[in-house]
């Protein structure tokens, strides 16, 4: 995931727990600390290494994902280019002038990665370049879990009051006191809004509303990202995708 990937960060970013990482080996967790630069082509890197060593030693690997270009790119095998431009200070500007360098670019974008910040920082920093797509891994098989929009809405809300419940308040309080307010809010939506809560900027209810309301954002997006592709095998609960799974693996 492009979020687990940071040390401390674990309550806002949903990462799998002490106990949940005893059940089975989670990698590529805690690689970083919050403000380090950690791009795609870095994820990629490490999860191809990963996943080759895993299948040396006659393992199986699972990716579990979230962020549809960062899983992509992974399946299947984007070529990015070698030269690309620092994003330091681009997380500094407005989306409207982000998009205008995007245009300059010529970087051809959908309409959903046009309005997201995030995307057009990673296509602006390589040059305009999205990555050159191959063909999906002959070792690999992909399932999308898609629940229906009332029980998905249920989950973000319900989800979202368990992480305060587990200390999420109390995790961005000690986050700050380590890293900067622009390094704390840049590992996701949740801390973004907490951190404007702890500056007096919105009351902790506005704080919630914001954060269901860019989650719901962030699933719609990242639905729109994979519903066009052909290779997914949908289902629509976490038993479907076990029986899939079991299907794959036995065929």
């Amino acid at each position: 995931d492009s979020r687990t990937i940071y040390k401390h960060a674990d309550i806002g970013t949903a990462k799998p727990t002490a106990e949940q990482q005893c059940q089975a080996k989670h990698h590529l967790l805690d690689m970083v600390e919050p403000g380090t630069r950690f791009t795609v082509h870095d994820f990629q890197e490490r999860c191809t290494d990963i996943i080759s060593k895993l299948f040396a030693s006659d393992k199986l690997a699972i990716i579990v994902g979230g962020s549809g270009l960062y899983v992509d790119s992974v399946l299947y095998d984007y070529r990015f280019p070698k030269k690309s431009l620092g994003t330091t200070d681009l997380h500094d500007l407005p989306i409207s002038h982000l998009q205008g360098m995007a245009d300059a670019l010529g970087a051809s974008l959908n309409h959903s990665d046009y309005h997201n910040k995030h995307r057009l920082i990673t296509v602006i920093a390589s040059g305009g370049q999205r990555g050159s797509k191959q063909l999906l891994r002959k070792d690999a098989a992909i399932i999308g879990l898609r629940p229906t929009m009332p029980d998905l809405q249920g989950n973000i809300a319900g989800r979202l009051e368990q992480m305060f419940k587990d200390g999420l308040l109390e995790e961005v309080m000690w986050l700050r006191q380590r890293y900067t307010d622009k390094e704390v809010a840049a590992l996701g939506c949740g801390y973004r809004y907490i951190v404007a809560h702890l500056e007096g900027l919105l009351s902790l209810n506005e704080a919630k509303d914001q954060i269901i309301k860019s989650h719901r954002q962030l699933a719609r997006r990242q639905l729109a990202w994979y519903r066009p592709n052909p290779d997914v095998r949908w289902v629509n609960d976490p038993a479907g995708a076990y029986g899939a799974a079991q299907h794959i693996l036995t065929a």
